[in-house]
């Protein structure tokens, strides 16, 4: 690909070729960060590659050549079929929308949808830490397992699944 940026400074241009493998070896050190969220996802889901169907992919990123490739590499699909094996019917907006249409058409009365679950999972722990010491601090109904009183609690585990409700009693002795 040829890049040229005019006027990039004091009236200068730039221009250089590159080529597909230039471009994988300089981003090689990200594309090999692929793999680990990926393999990761699917033992938290309990499943291995060769279980799915198909892999829709979405983003602009996902355009680039070298990233497909270590995508159908990853899943262990086949890198000489179209686009490398991998789906790319839809765009982030289109993938936004269907799922909003499937989770309305699951929640309404009106439609029969053949069975399907939404699962979902929070990527992050959730914690509330404070000040003080622990007798100034808060009471929490939830799942204690260590009965040490602290100055902190984790709220949602990460993989908590959702809804789920926390309750939180602030005690407090002078201001807030």
């Amino acid at each position: 690909a040829r890049i040229n940026l005019e006027c990039i400074m004091d009236d200068l241009d730039f221009g250089i070729t590159l080529t597909a493998d230039e471009y994988r070896s300089l981003s090689q050190h990200l594309l090999d960060r692929l793999a680990a969220p990926i393999q990761r996802a699917l033992e938290e889901a309990k499943l291995k590659a060769s279980d799915l169907a198909s892999a829709e992919i979405v983003g602009g990123a996902t355009r680039v050549g070298s990233v497909k490739v270590t995508l159908a590499e990853v899943l262990g699909l086949d890198v000489n079929a179209v686009n490398n094996g991998l789906s790319t019917t839809m765009n982030a907006d289109e993938a936004v929308a269907r799922g909003c249409a499937l989770q309305s058409a699951i929640l309404s009365p009106r439609f029969k949808v053949l069975p399907y679950e939404v699962i979902e999972f929070q990527p992050f722990p959730i914690k509330i830490e404070w000040d003080g010491t622990h007798e100034a601090g808060m009471e929490v109904d939830a799942d204690a397992s260590d009965p040490t009183p602290t100055n902190s609690v984790v709220m949602f585990e990460r993989g908590c699944n959702f809804p789920i409700v926390r309750r939180v009693t602030l005690k407090r002795s002078g201001k807030f």
